[in-house]
């Protein structure tokens, strides 16, 4: 009966994080964002010509839009389109589907961890119904499969380390291996994962016999040596120079600013306490210190619609002192496996740091498995402590716990469904597919369709709204040259051609996507984003209005 018991809890919890990733998933968020297009048109490209949008067959990375997609998701999402057909669901699917399964992994990571049924499945319930996770188990990102990689990696490790399998330390580095293909980060992070675990935990097992480890060390080398060979690629290092401290030129122009006030009074000054090594020291050191940020993990969350809805943090604001407790547990305890817990979240922060923004939701994703499972931690302490509660306070509590769980948990799901949606409609650029779906039908009709460049219609979301023929793209697409961070434009495809509105000379028979009037051309359609209301105080009066601002004005030649 227990194990029924056990096994129905497992399911339940399995069922309400597979509703909370698939539940809605074409329509919230509300259109496709520019990597989403991005990501989806590429694998499109492979399904289609087995090359991607600049004519590459199969490559290790993806120029895009010149910051260089590494190539986990986009075959994964490929094999959702060969088999699904292609849609904003199917587009989403490979996200929504290892979130799911990374939800499962955390069950069995935390319960080889802690040897507690309790805390695995409160870690898995918690990360289940997390705004961090659900967020990017909701849109096509690719650091979503790359984290179920690295748990699953994880996992499997600990496993071998108990039945001294060197088929589990194979697959163990398979994982860790395929999750260096999924997110930059990763690319960093997991060789510093792998000296951790081999420092802390190899060392203490020095009864392993040698031969164990021939095998899973030859299968490595085999998956990564293709990573190795794109580390010295356009795709490698010179993909990440524009986000890391000590390449950006946006950081260095800050730190050349300071600079540039010491060295008008003391260029000797300047030179010792202000060059470049101390500035980007003094810079990594803030970054790390941005990452305690309570604001950014239990209040506001990512402010970038693209990273979180802006009004509830990467975790609950209850969890704030579930993860405390958890903490102050793990510093008491006597395992060893504080280290691991520590150390992961540790490292994330010391990579995520190398770059320029921070706290970032993206390139700190990685630690929201670990930090999940100290909430889960702390949350069982005061399970236990309420326990030896007398029976009127036990119940008291309980209902204090409940309710408070409740309230936030129903707050995030209200603003994730009704706020989110509308609020962040241009980040997810919602009025694309309405307005290509209208290219489409008047396609025929036309020699050119211009695309102003102000109206920042990205080509993307024409190519995979319109399932564009790769083919044909490969052809016809014309492009700028790079601009200084590498980032690539696109001038013309097909009918399309970008141009400036005030300086170009138009066909008679020519529609033009912009979103202001322009004199010699007919307004055929105007594209709003969803009205929004706006609540503002002057003084001690609220003041409420709707705007509705517009997003594209659709035009004929006269």
């Amino acid at each position: 009966m227990k194990n029924k018991i056990v096994v129905l809890l497992f399911c339940v919890i399995l069922l309400i994080a597979a509703f909370l990733r698939l539940f809605m998933l074409s329509s919230v968020p509300n259109g496709l964002q520019q990597d989403e297009t991005s990501i989806g048109y590429n694998a499109l490209s492979i399904v289609q010509t087995g090359k991607d949008e600049y004519g590459k067959s199969f490559p290790l990375s993806f120029k895009a839009f010149g910051e260089y997609k590494l190539p986990l998701s986009i075959y994964l999402t490929s094999a959702s389109f060969a088999l699904f057909g292609v849609s904003d669901f199917t587009l989403r699917l490979t996200s929504a589907i290892f979130g799911i399964l990374t939800v499962v992994v955390v069950f069995f990571l935390t319960l080889r961890i802690t040897k507690s049924r309790q805390v695995a499945f409160i870690a898995m319930g918690l990360l289940a119904i997390n705004p961090w996770h659900l967020h990017f188990s909701r849109g096509a990102y690719e650091v979503t499969p790359a984290l179920f990689c690295i748990t699953l990696g994880i996992y499997l490790f600990l496993v071998f380390l108990k039945k001294n399998s060197s088929y589990l330390l194979s697959l163990s580095l398979i994982f860790f291996a395929l999750s260096m293909y999924g997110y930059n980060i990763a690319r960093l992070f997991v060789p510093l994962l792998l000296i951790l675990l081999g420092v802390f935990y190899l060392k203490k097992n020095k009864q392993l016999p040698k031969k164990i480890f021939a095998m899973p060390l030859i299968v490595f080398l085999i998956f990564i040596l293709p990573f190795l060979y794109t580390v010295f690629t356009s795709g490698g290092y010179q993909s990440t120079k524009g986000t890391l401290i000590t390449t950006s030129a946006s950081v260095q122009a800050a730190n050349l600013e300071t600079r540039s006030y010491i060295n008008q009074e003391n260029h000797f000054i300047s030179k010792i306490l202000f060059n470049s090594v101390e500035s980007n020291a003094v810079y990594y050191v803030k970054n790390i210190a941005s990452y305690l940020n309570a604001e950014f993990f239990f209040v506001n969350g990512s402010t970038h619609g693209n990273h979180g809805i802006g009004n509830v943090g990467q975790f609950y604001i209850f969890e704030l002192i579930f993860i405390i407790l958890g903490i102050v547990f793990l510093i008491r305890s006597k395992n060893n496996w504080n280290i691991l817990l520590f150390g992961w979240v540790g490292l994330v922060i010391a990579v995520a740091s190398l770059t320029r923004e921070a706290p970032h939701a993206t390139r700190a994703y990685f630690m929201v498995v670990p930090l999940t499972i100290i909430s889960a931690i702390g949350f069982y302490e005061i399970i236990k402590k309420v326990r030896n509660l007398h029976m009127n306070y036990r119940f008291i509590s309980v209902i204090a716990l409940f309710g408070i769980f409740l309230y936030f948990v129903f707050y995030y799901m209200s603003s994730y469904y009704f706020r989110f949606p509308v609020f962040y409609a241009k980040n997810y650029r919602s009025e694309d597919r309405k307005l290509v779906k209208l290219l489409q039908e008047r396609y025929d009709k036309y020699d050119v369709i211009y695309v102003d460049n102000e109206a920042q219609m990205l080509y993307t979301s024409i190519l995979f709204y319109s399932q564009f023929d790769a083919s044909e793209f490969q052809k016809s697409v014309f492009r700028a040259k790079d601009d200084s961070e590498g980032f690539s434009r696109v001038t013309s495809f097909g009918k399309y051609e970008y141009v400036d509105v005030d300086n170009f000379n138009p066909q008679q028979k020519s529609l033009l996507i912009s979103t202001r009037e322009i004199p010699g051309f007919e307004v055929i359609e105007r594209f709003n984003y969803p009205s929004r209301p706006v609540v503002i105080a002057k003084g001690q009066e609220i003041v409420s209005f709707p705007v509705e601002d517009v997003a594209y004005v659709l035009l004929e030649k006269n």
